[in-house]
Parts: C-alpha cells; structure tokens; sequence
C-alpha cells in the first residue's frame, strides 16, 4: 500500500480495511504513519506499526535529487533510463545521504546502499519479507498491511510473484489504493474503488 496524507475530513476510500489488519510494516517514522493510517479512516492506534529500512525507497545513488525532467531533457531519454537502471552512487558528502537523516538511524552503514538498480532493491527486500513479514503472516493468520513507495512495492511485487521485471516497472500503484496478495496463490489484487481500473501502466515520470 502506498501511502498518501489526507485532511481529517478526507473520503473514507479505505474504511473497508478497518478490522482486518492487525499488523503493519513501514518504511515512514511512527507519527506521518499514524496521521496517514487514521485519515485513512483506519483504527490506526489499535494496529502495531514497525519500521523497517528494509522497505525504505529504492536508493537513486546521484540521481536522487535531481529534477527528473530537466535531467531527462539534458542527458537524453536513452542515456537517461540506462542511468535509472544502473545508477552511478551517491557521493559521500552528499546532502541527501540517507544515513545522515531518520531513514537511515539505525543502520549500520555497511548495509545503507549507496545505489541500487531494480534487482538490487528486491534482493533487498526479500530476506525481510521471508524471514520477519511472512512468518508473522503464518502466525496470525490474518491481514498485515505493508506501507512504502510505489518503487519499493513494484520490487516487492517482483519478488512474491512470477510478474516479469519489465512489467513490473510500469505497473501503476495509485496513492491509498491497497493491492492485496494472497500468498496461497500468489495472485494479486486491488481492493476499493479504484480496484476496477487496475493494473494499468503508470504514466511516464
């Protein structure tokens, strides 16, 4: 589920989800979560939260900061998608080294990427998912909520099922709309008012 902040009196797209989480993971800091889970219309101070930096967003190494448009018009498209793929890393005195802020505190720095291309973010991600979120799955029984960047899930999706890499990476993950994955199956799908327009690719950024 990829997250979006809403005002208090914001619609209740999400209030069919109310009672069937009993645990979410996160990337974001425990306060922006509970803002986000409870315009969501969600019991959010009933549902544990842990933060993980393993669902942080996808590390763009030097590309991170930089206008996506202005640099796609400077490099050219081709050399720009190559360098999305495979980012050159970030420099250690950047002013956007994750390490130095919240999404970094507490990691020890030889595990902080300073860039990853798609794999790199599902080799990531995975151990997380199979040795900590799955297991809690297994336990419970029911429902857990996983809340990151759109960049994140698309890799997360990547790992849980046999959708193609390529695929993946224009696959369209609206603000708020959760997808829901059946882990007996493996198949995915979207729940709420937006469920019928998906998948779909996401517009080119």
């Amino acid at each position: 589920w990829r997250p979006r902040l809403r005002p208090p009196r914001a619609p209740r797209r999400n209030r069919h989800l109310g009672g069937c989480v009993t645990l979410t993971f996160a990337h974001q800091p425990r306060a922006a979560l509970r803002l986000c889970l409870s315009s969501q219309e969600l019991d959010a101070f009933d549902i544990p939260i842990t933060q993980a930096w393993q669902l942080n967003e996808r590390m763009y190494g030097a590309l991170t900061g930089l206008n996506k448009k202005a640099t796609r018009l400077q490099l050219g498209e081709l050399h720009y998608e190559q360098l999305r793929r495979e980012p050159p890393p970030m420099e250690d005195d950047s002013c956007y080294d994750p390490s130095r802020g919240s999404v970094g505190r507490g990691v020890p720095p030889e595990l902080m990427p300073r860039k990853e291309s798609f794999e790199d973010t599902t080799r990531r991600v995975m151990p997380y998912w199979n040795d900590e979120i799955l297991p809690r799955l297994h336990e419970t029984g029911k429902s857990v909520l996983i809340i990151s960047s759109k960049n994140l899930l698309r890799s997360l999706i990547v790992g849980i099922t046999d959708l193609p890499i390529d695929q993946a990476v224009e696959l369209d993950i609206p603000n708020g709309m959760p997808i829901a994955f059946n882990p007996k199956d493996g198949t995915l799908r979207a729940v709420g008012p937006l469920a019928d327009s998906w998948p779909r690719k996401a517009e080119s950024t």
